[in-house]
């Protein structure tokens, strides 16, 4: 019996070594693969602590599910599911590619501000046909190339552009970055700023193509400006251009 036991508690430790094994060269293998994810995690101090915190609470779960679980497929569901859906939060967005083209001057739900000083008078029957201006088309303020950050992909441009209307525009053309949760773009004020402020425009629909944004009315756009991606679920900078005239 005792020989029995024995082999019985070999085999357990040889079990736990040989899953620990397989865990440890399946994350070697999305680190090699994915680099961004390693470099962006050690990058800040609250990213870091935010993958711990996840990395604690699957452990934590999967604790209880061996403690209170007793029929071995459903602990092994419980595990799974869990396990399944850090990984889909956390992970595969880096190995997923969107596309997205919005044409120069498309920024859906933007209406045009409203017209300033008096309206101009009629002109007099004796006066005489004026030909109306044509518009002229958006007109580039400013831009710079994209340059990914804490290890992200990064590349094409970004541009600050007026419309023919006085609305102003951010847009990312021919943009190429690492997809990663919750993406989300800044307008920040300054040159080569690396954390939010300013003004948010809103989510990054694609990791590559062109996605043009609205700058809300009043905004401050004078002297150079900053457009960073920021990884919203884990508080990193993605890549970023410093529009500059």
């Amino acid at each position: 019996m005792v020989r029995d036991d024995g082999s019985h508690v070999a085999g357990r430790s040889l079990q736990r070594r040989l899953r620990i094994g397989t865990q440890a060269l399946v994350v070697a293998g999305v680190v090699a693969l994915r680099p961004e994810i390693a470099t962006g995690t050690a990058s800040s101090v609250r990213s870091l602590l935010r993958v711990l915190g996840l990395i604690a609470g699957w452990v934590l779960l999967t604790w209880l599910a061996r403690r209170h679980v007793r029929q071995r497929v459903l602990r092994m569901a419980v595990v799974g599911v869990a396990g399944a859906s850090v990984l889909s939060l956390t992970v595969l967005p880096y190995f997923r590619t969107e596309h997205v083209d919005d044409p120069l001057g498309a920024v859906a739900g933007s209406p045009a501000p409203p017209a300033l000083g008096s309206p101009s008078p009629a002109p007099s029957p004796s006066a005489p046909a004026t030909t109306p201006s044509v518009p002229s088309g958006p007109q580039r303020l400013g831009s710079g190339p994209i340059r990914g950050l804490a290890g992200h992909r990064g590349s094409g441009q970004g541009a600050l552009y007026r419309l023919d209307d006085g609305r102003l525009l951010v847009r990312l053309e021919d943009f190429d970055v690492s997809h990663v949760p919750s993406p989300v773009v800044y307008l920040v004020p300054g040159v080569e700023r690396r954390r939010p402020g300013g003004v948010k425009l809103g989510g990054l629909r694609g990791s590559e193509g062109n996605q043009n944004f609205a700058v809300p009315v009043g905004a401050d756009v004078s002297g150079p400006q900053t457009i960073l991606v920021w990884c919203e679920a884990f508080a990193v900078p993605v890549a970023a251009a410093t529009a500059t005239a």
